[in-house]
């Protein structure tokens, strides 16, 4: 009786087997890619060109358009308006005080995703979405439990990601074996969305590194493979 309430046990921890652990292994950076990387430092991944990691800022929101500041707005030359010099100090502080404001709520956006899980978030710098669609991004979410994670309890996870069944395709890693999904469903209002996930058991852990787009899914396919392989868990 005891020996099968502790089989019970293991399969609602969703553990069972051997640890499945990531490669150690050097960080590398295609040319022309950044680093990115979580607070705690256990997780680094590249970063292509036209892409930072972080979250939409107040500045760069759809309403504010294209990354256009107060500094931008044209003050008339000192010899034509006396008082050019006390208007531009004064547009001045109010975009430093606004662009204060952008980094706070950046910050606080961050820590709200932290407590998901989600502990390093990248966005597209491209055209800024529409009202209501969401910003191309890739992350990595970390989930922890008692017992280690094995590819059944890991696609189990992500399953909720999906609208229908993912199918999980093995693939070789710089850190190890992994297990990509990739889908794209149609949405109500006509458009697409694609999501692709690699996921990724370290012992206790697993790390789903998930691509979205709204866009052309063209967006996220053309970086995928060169992110995977960058990614590195400590």
């Amino acid at each position: 009786m005891r020996t099968f309430g502790l089989f019970i046990l293991i399969l609602l921890c969703g553990c069972g087997g051997p640890a499945i652990e990531t490669k150690k292994v050097a960080f590398a950076l295609p040319t022309g890619w950044t680093k990115g990387a979580s607070d705690d430092e256990l997780v680094e991944l590249g970063i292509p060109s036209g892409w930072r990691q972080g979250v939409d800022r107040m500045m760069e929101s759809p309403m504010l358009g294209a990354g256009i500041g107060l500094g931008d707005i044209p003050v008339p030359p000192a010899s034509s308006n006396p008082n050019a010099s006390d208007a531009s100090k004064s547009i001045e502080q109010l975009s430093n005080a606004m662009t204060e404001m952008s980094n706070e709520a950046e910050r606080e956006a961050l820590e709200r995703l932290k407590k998901k899980g989600i502990i390093l978030n990248v966005i597209s710098k491209g055209a800024r979405p529409t009202i209501g669609e969401a910003r191309t991004r890739y992350y990595v979410q970390r989930y922890t439990q008692g017992g280690n994670w094995n590819w059944d309890s890991a696609h189990a996870k992500e399953r909720d990601h999906y609208l229908h069944k993912p199918v999980a395709r093995e693939l070789d890693l710089p850190t190890g074996k992994a297990h990509r999904m990739e889908e794209t469903k149609t949405l109500v209002d006509g458009g697409t969305y694609t999501i692709i996930s690699y996921l990724i058991p370290n012992g206790k852990d697993l790390y789903a590194l998930r691509f979205i787009t709204q866009e052309q899914a063209t967006v996220i396919q053309s970086i995928e493979k060169k992110v995977a392989e960058s990614i590195r868990i400590k």
